[in-house]
Parts: C-alpha cells; structure tokens; sequence
C-alpha cells in the first residue's frame, strides 16, 4: 500500500511539473496503477468522457489508453493513435512522458509487424 502511494505521489509531481495546468486526478490515480491492474485502468478509462479533458489531458488520456491495452496483452491493430501522442509529445522533448510515447510506439509497431517503424 505504500509503495501504491509512493508511484502514485511520484507520477502526479511528474505530470504537475510538466504542464501549468492540473492534470485530472483520475488519469494520475490510473497512471500509477496502470501496470498492476491494467484491466481495471482500461474500465476506469472508459467511464471518463474524454472529451470533456483538456487537451494535455486528452493526450495523456490516449497514452494511458494504448499503455493499459498493451499491459492487458491486447494486439495493437492501428497505428493513428500513437502517432497522434507521439506528434503531441514531440513538441516538448523534456516531457518525461515523450520517451514513454515513443516506446509505446515501438510496441504498437511491433504488434502491427512493422519492425523498420518498431525500431
């Protein structure tokens, strides 16, 4: 329990450092146990409108999504969303969530047999 808390203090003074606005709580509480329970994030993510976020958030919305999919074993099957989190991130290369995007977009390349693109 400690530990949960502990990621979870880590992942939010990560996001808040960032970006000047507050990233949503609920996408920080996923973030940190994304990896534990990847199924529960992917239904927790799916309870969120997320066209109701902010624009970073929704960003960041997509990341945790593609994350989740991939720790539940789920086949990436299209390429449009990582791209489109990987352009977003692109911009601010100091972003620590940028090198997770393009790992991210490694795996979904992978599973799409794409290994020029993986690479």
């Amino acid at each position: 329990m400690i530990l949960r808390w502990l990621i979870l203090t880590v992942a939010f003074v990560i996001l808040e450092s960032c970006s000047s606005h507050k990233t949503d709580h609920r996408l920080v509480e996923i973030a940190a146990n994304v990896s534990d329970d990847p199924n529960h994030a992917m239904s927790r993510l799916e309870s969120i409108c997320r066209d109701s976020l902010a624009e970073a958030d929704r960003y960041f919305y997509d990341l945790l999504t593609i994350k989740a999919r991939d720790k539940a074993y789920v086949i990436h099957t299209s390429d449009s969303l990582i791209r489109s989190v990987i352009e977003y991130y692109s911009h601010d290369k100091t972003n620590p969530l940028y090198p997770e995007a393009l790992y991210y977009g490694g795996r979904v390349y992978s599973d799409m047999g794409d290994s020029p693109n993986a690479l």
